[in-house]
């Protein structure tokens, strides 16, 4: 009896193992890889320990995040592009973990050079031009460019010609708006966008799904001018709920 006891505590004890172990080589993983990372500098090696978080089956959906943060670090650090798209990866499959994501964001912009050099860089300090849609880049407005909160698309014109840049391949879609575009503002969700025009006065907005736009405001019935008055309606931003446009 006493020795089937003793079997049966030991068995138990030896199920109870995988749980904690699991758990332990998850984080001990993680501080490997950090180790590596920053003290040796070995930014590969650090990447194939955090790809064997990201991988195992039994790590919970924080570690997995986290490692995929780390691991895009990792990336820039030695100047691969892949790091843009694993923090889209985080943004995608992880919204529900707010400081990951929120990382994962900022570096995502961090990747970004300004106004109308806007593109994941290949290497550090590197800047590749967004090609124009327009005839006439006098009427390129860079002050009217805006980008999608996620960071994956730019908004911005050309001569009365309106378009969206998407980051990660190069395309470009153009918009017809039926105006001398000034402004363009991504709405909360990324899914409209609002523009301002200075021909043909009023505000409009581009349905990306539908990919139709329509005008929601006439500029001279607004203001009570003129159809010959020179107006120049600007978008400045969206109410953070993205039921208004100021």
């Amino acid at each position: 009896m006493k020795r089937n006891l003793i079997f049966a505590l030991a068995i138990l004890a030896f199920a109870t193992i995988p749980m904690t172990g699991t758990a332990q080589s998850t984080d001990a993983l993680f501080q490997q890889a950090l180790r590596l990372e920053r003290v040796q500098g070995d930014y590969q090696g650090a990447i194939t320990v955090y790809e064997q978080i990201v991988g195992s089956t039994s790590a919970d959906r924080i570690s997995i995040a986290r490692a995929l943060v780390q691991m895009g670090k990792a990336y820039e650090s030695l100047g691969r592009t892949e790091a843009f798209s694993i923090y889209e990866r985080v943004v995608r499959d992880f919204a529900d973990l707010n400081e990951q994501v929120t990382e994962a964001r900022s570096r995502m912009r961090g990747l970004m050079a300004p106004s109308i050099a806007i593109k994941p860089v290949r290497s550090p300090g590197e800047i590749t031009k967004i090609p124009i849609i327009s005839t006439d880049e006098y009427f390129f407005r860079d002050y009217g460019s805006d980008m999608s909160h996620d960071g994956r698309f730019l908004a911005s014109i050309g001569d009365k010609t309106a378009f969206i840049h998407e980051i990660s391949t190069g395309e470009n879609t153009a918009i017809s708006t039926e105006c001398a575009t000034s402004t363009m503002r991504f709405s909360p969700d990324g899914e409209t966008v609002a523009y301002g025009c200075w021909h043909k006065n009023g505000v409009g907005v581009y349905d990306r799904k539908s990919g139709q736009s329509r005008q929601i405001l006439d500029g001279h019935t607004y203001f009570g001018a003129t159809e010959d008055a020179s107006i120049q309606v600007e978008i400045f931003d969206w109410t953070e709920d993205g039921d208004s446009i100021v």
